[in-house]
């Protein structure tokens, strides 16, 4: 589970891959920062094939509440972690 599309092969990468960036111009500009969590998308568009779909795999869309930003950058950041990995498989959260 990476923020900005990125898969990481194996669910322990995924601690690496959240930028802090983003949340930090989110608190700046005092907008909320609404996390999305897509299921499914790896049978879509398995690693190593991203030249091929799988039409037909079921994605599933999950829009969570926003977020306000009037909480540190790095809590946000938590904050959109877990609503994230709320609705994920146990083996795909890291």
């Amino acid at each position: 589970m990476c923020a900005k599309g990125y898969r990481p092969r194996a669910s322990r990468e995924s601690a690496t891959c959240w930028p802090q960036g983003a949340f930090s111009v989110a608190q700046k500009a005092k907008v909320p920062v609404v996390p999305i969590t897509l299921i499914g998308t790896g049978r879509l568009m398995p690693n190593g094939q991203e030249g091929r779909l799988f039409w037909g795999s079921g994605v599933r869309i999950v829009v969570h509440p926003p977020l306000p930003p009037n909480t540190p950058a790095d809590v946000l950041m938590d904050q959109t972690r877990r609503a994230i990995a709320s609705k994920l498989p146990p083996e795909l959260v890291a």
